[in-house]
Order: C-alpha cells, then sequence, then structure tokens
C-alpha cells in the first residue's frame, strides 16, 4: 500500500505505516531532515508540479492515503506566535494560506483514496472556512480530511507537544515539537486497512 506525507517533518505521522511495510515518501523542504528515511527534499509547490507532470504523463497513481502537516507558525496560539502578537497590539492577524490551498490542489489533481490535513487547534477557525469542520481532534492534533475514524488504544496517555521540546540550540527544535507521536500513526494505519478489507466485501 503506497503513502506520501507531506510536510513530514521527522516523519511522525508516517512512521507506523512505514515501519509495518507501506510504501512511503515522505517530503520536506529542510535540508536539515535529509537523512529522515524515504525522506526527498522539496518544497510542496515544487511536489504539486511534478505530480501535475506525472498524472499528464501516467495518469492517476494508486495512491492509498497522503498525509499533510502544514507549518503551524501562522495559525498558534501560543503567547510568541505572529497571531497573538498582532492581536495582543490590536491587529487583525490575517495568515497566509497559499501552502493550505497548494494541499488541496495536490489531493484533487492525485485522488487519493484516504486524505488528512494535520495541524493546531488555533488553525481551525481559518481552515474550516475552507475545509469545513474537522474530521477529528485527537488533544491538540486537529484533522481535516476523508479517512475513517480513528480509535486510540485506551492506554494511550497524551504528552504536551512541548515535551518533545530538544531546546532553543536545536535546528530542528519546531520539528521535535511538531512531532506526531506513532501511537496516533498507527491509529490511523489501523483504521485504513480495516477500512480497506472491510471495502473488499462490497
Amino acid at each position: 500500500m503506497n503513502m506520501i506525507d507531506v510536510f513530514a517533518g521527522l516523519g511522525g505521522q508516517s512512521e507506523g505505516f512505514l515501519i509495518n511495510g507501506w510504501n512511503v515518501r515522505r517530503i520536506d523542504n529542510n535540508m536539515l531532515l535529509q537523512n529522515i528515511p524515504n525522506m526527498t527534499i522539496q518544497d510542496a509547490q515544487e511536489f504539486l508540479e511534478e505530480c501535475k507532470v506525472m498524472v499528464e504523463a501516467f495518469g492517476i497513481p494508486k495512491l492509498d492515503y497522503i498525509h499533510f502537516s502544514p507549518p503551524c507558525l501562522e495559525f498558534s496560539n501560543a503567547y510568541s506566535s505572529p497571531k497573538i502578537k498582532a492581536r495582543n497590539a490590536g491587529l487583525i492577524h490575517t495568515p497566509d494560506m497559499e501552502l493550505l490551498n497548494i494541499c488541496i490542489e495536490i489531493v484533487k489533481l492525485l485522488k487519493p483514496r484516504f486524505w488528512s490535513i494535520e495541524n493546531v487547534v488555533g488553525a481551525i477557525e481559518y481552515f474550516e472556512p475552507i475545509l469545513g469542520p474537522y474530521r477529528q481532534r485527537i488533544n491538540s492534533y486537529v484533522y481535516w480530511g476523508n479517512f475513517p475514524y480513528v480509535i486510540m488504544p485506551p492506554d494511550w496517555k497524551y504528552e504536551k507537544k512541548n515535551s518533545y521540546d530538544p531546546g532553543p540550540s536545536n535546528p530542528l527544535r519546531a520539528n521535535y515539537r511538531a512531532l506526531i507521536p506513532l501511537q496516533i500513526s498507527e491509529a490511523f494505519r489501523e483504521a485504513i486497512e480495516c477500512q480497506t478489507t472491510l471495502s473488499q466485501w462490497i
């Protein structure tokens, strides 16, 4: 089965798929992530252009699942975020939605069986007018898209995102803080694989 993980960072959303035998391609534009397994260093716009060429030349590929985790800085409710700084100054914060629009265009082009877009709680007010209500929220991880409802294991304990913080001197600090836990990735994989199995009987 095939998955693409765009804005993959450290690969949290796709890790459960990769270790269970899926064909996974990860995409991110940060050169510091080049040694992450299955990583292609490429920005989202470049990937979109690649997809257009591929679809035109070979048709729509068989893609079971594509996931996007666009950068959350523009949407974060953290005290030092651009949104909160602007609001504290009495200004209107208007985030750049270009990356979200690229995600939508890629989904329309590749027509995957399942897709998801993940971001922070602060993104809800900006994403909902474009994507509609979110599909599922798992603590601070908010997901839009078309995917089977995910059931977390009963023994799963949520850890705050800052528990992954390696400190301000680490150049990948933002990636560590945004890392999606393996348990969430595994829950997505199990939900999708179960849905795929059930569909064989329809």
